[in-house]
């Protein structure tokens, strides 16, 4: 369900409720890495096309590649998402025209010592004209943006797994994901005195 109040709520398939990072029962799903994906359909509160934060906590049962956390968009046509790609951690955006054609956002940074059984707290951050990734409330990157807005489109925002499970070149999360949150501005240190970590703790 959609906590927020926009009425953006999922649909769950083959995904199941588990332990969250406090080991409070049935508080976080888990993906079984085949055929799980939790799918909101497209709204126009979930259309972001510049400043943004998108945050999550996720836990790997196994580390795979081109695995999407989570994000909104297809193959061409990308709002925003988090990925773990090719042993890095990456907050990806296309420009309007998308990313196929035109420029891509991609923060990314190669972070192969991730390690399954492990909460991490992962963050994306458009600012302006700057892209920022964090985990576990460090900045990992920042990059200046290619385009002044990013693409939107109605496809979609998926949790767990890229839009169709089928497409053979990504992986379907195989852990747990837990306070999935996307704030329509960006977030800062102002915003949480202690940190940006606290800001799922």
């Amino acid at each position: 369900n959609d906590e927020s109040g926009s009425g953006n709520h999922g649909t769950v398939t083959a995904a199941t409720l588990a332990v969250d990072r406090s080991g409070n029962l049935n508080s976080a799903y888990a993906f079984n890495g085949v055929s799980s994906v939790i799918t909101v359909p497209d709204s126009p509160s979930l259309r972001i096309p510049k400043d943004i934060t998108v945050a999550c906590w996720l836990n790997f049962a196994e580390v795979r590649n081109k695995v999407r956390i989570v994000g909104k968009g297809g193959d061409c046509g990308r709002n925003y998402g988090l990925w773990y790609d090719i042993a890095s951690w990456m907050f990806q955006q296309f420009p309007p025209e998308g990313g196929c054609v035109g420029c891509q956002e991609n923060t990314d940074i190669a972070w192969p010592g991730v390690q399954p059984g492990r909460w991490y707290q992962l963050v994306g951050v458009r600012s302006g004209s700057i892209s920022r990734l964090f985990l576990d409330g460090e900045l990992l990157r920042e990059e200046p943006v290619c385009s002044g807005s990013t693409y939107t489109g109605n496809e979609p925002l998926t949790i767990g797994a890229f839009q169709g499970l089928s497409d053979p070149r990504f992986s379907v999360l195989n852990g747990s994901l837990d306070d999935i949150r996307i704030y329509k501005r960006a977030l800062s240190s102002n915003d949480f005195p202690h940190g940006l970590k606290s800001l799922l703790d």
